[in-house]
């Protein structure tokens, strides 16, 4: 957690303070595929990326729907369950071999009043996460297919060769048999596919 810490954070923090931080975070190791509920901890992504999704009724039964996916460097929350206490909406998969480090909301809420530091770290993952979100949503809503792919997999690079092809192109609106035919023309005009993962 200290390592995580210190690469994020812009300024200057006594080791002592880091510590009282990092003694409130429990670490995990965790393997590809492995699934938990999303609670009210938040989750500090080391290594690796978790996919977050919803399950809800279909014309064929229970579907799974990509909501985002989380990776190194992040902070994996629910604002609805921080912020109102509301229960937190879906799941949380691993797509590659993470290392997380887990913050109940208790103690989350304790050390954002009692650290500055760790209150404006805290704002500035979730504003990235919301500006990160507002912009998926906007080319889902403008761009064609191929544009939002190509956007993807050019802005997060560490996602696309994590996950599999199906989640993705859940996420960006395709078919996953279009983002087969995409990653073939990526291969016919001689650039290396980087999703990864079977379709």
């Amino acid at each position: 957690m200290i390592q995580f810490l210190r690469h994020t954070l812009k300024t200057s923090v006594p080791p002592e303070e880091l510590q009282a931080v990092a003694v409130s975070a429990r670490p995990h190791s965790l393997n590809e595929h492995a699934y938990f509920p999303f609670s009210d901890s938040v989750y500090f992504v080391r290594e690796g990326v978790l996919r977050w999704y919803s399950i809800e009724k279909g014309e064929e039964g229970n579907e799974e729907f990509t909501n985002w996916f989380f990776a190194r460097g992040d902070a994996a929350f629910s604002y609805s369950a921080l912020t109102y206490g509301q229960q937190p909406e879906g799941f949380l998969q691993v797509c590659s071999s993470s290392e997380l480090a887990e913050i109940k909301k208790e103690d989350y809420l304790r050390l954002r009043g009692q650290y500055p530091w760790f209150d404006q770290l805290t704002r500035t993952l979730e504003l990235d996460f919301f500006l990160r979100r507002k912009a998926h949503w906007r080319q889902m809503a403008h761009l064609a297919g191929f544009a939002r792919y190509k956007i993807f997999i050019e802005t997060y690079p560490y996602i696309a060769a994590r996950v599999m092809g199906k989640h993705l192109a859940g996420l960006i609106g395709i078919n996953p048999d279009t983002l087969a035919k995409l990653r073939k023309r990526d291969r016919d005009n001689g650039r290396k596919p980087i999703i990864a993962g079977p379709q």
